[in-house]
């Protein structure tokens, strides 16, 4: 989840718009087009959409975890 949002390394050693991650695209999309502002909401929302999915799949597990290091 940590690299998901990572945009900072991308940026400076990613050069070809080929390999671009989805933070990329959205951060040229609202430069090129700032007046589409619900399309950059659109595609953030696409862009937070595997992580929601991964969370409501390992819930349970997450939760235990998050309990037990809490416990320590």
């Amino acid at each position: 989840m940590a690299y998901w949002n990572n945009f900072v390394w991308p940026v400076m050693t990613i050069t070809s718009p080929e390999l671009y991650q989805v933070q990329q695209y959205l951060a040229a999309f609202r430069g090129e087009r700032s007046s589409e502002l619900g399309l950059l909401m659109a595609g953030s929302a696409c862009a937070a959409l595997p992580i929601i999915i991964i969370f409501l799949i390992f819930q349970r597990q997450i939760i235990a975890n998050i309990k037990m290091a809490g416990l320590k």
